[in-house]
């Protein structure tokens, strides 16, 4: 109990058990923002983490009360999940995908991948390919 008996390598004789999660790179964002079928953003930062500054469209719900609000995730959109930096992030999708959600990724790097990406640091970020601009 507790523990997964022969280790990891018990695994390779069960692959039915184990499914690869889907991270999506920051630099490919805006293309996946606009595509056909643009992602739901779900940014599962605090409050006032969301407040310093967010993807522009995303919907914020803390990962602390995510398993209580999933009735506001819609099931008919890819789902991409931010938070800070990542943790957060994978930790969310792996609830989300456990939960029947699909696809589900999360974004590598989170937020300060994003503000890195766009050079900016406290400021809404639009999420289009053309544009990648932030304003305060």
């Amino acid at each position: 109990k507790g523990f997964l008996d022969g280790g990891m390598a018990a695994l390779e004789s069960a692959p039915e058990l184990v499914e690869e999660s889907r991270r999506r790179p920051v630099a490919d964002l805006d293309e996946a923002l606009d595509s056909e079928t643009p992602p739901f953003v779900l940014d599962v930062r605090s409050a006032g983490e969301y407040s310093g500054g967010h993807i522009e469209g995303s919907t914020n719900i803390p990962l602390t009360r995510l398993r209580g609000e999933l009735d506001a995730i819609p099931r008919d959109r890819p789902i991409l999940v931010n938070c800070q930096s990542g943790h957060r992030s994978s930790i969310a999708a792996s609830l989300l995908a456990g939960q029947g959600f699909a696809p589900v990724e999360d974004l590598l790097g989170g937020w300060k991948a994003v503000a890195a990406l766009r050079g900016e640091g406290g400021e809404s970020c639009s999420t289009t390919a053309a544009g990648g601009s932030c304003s305060t």
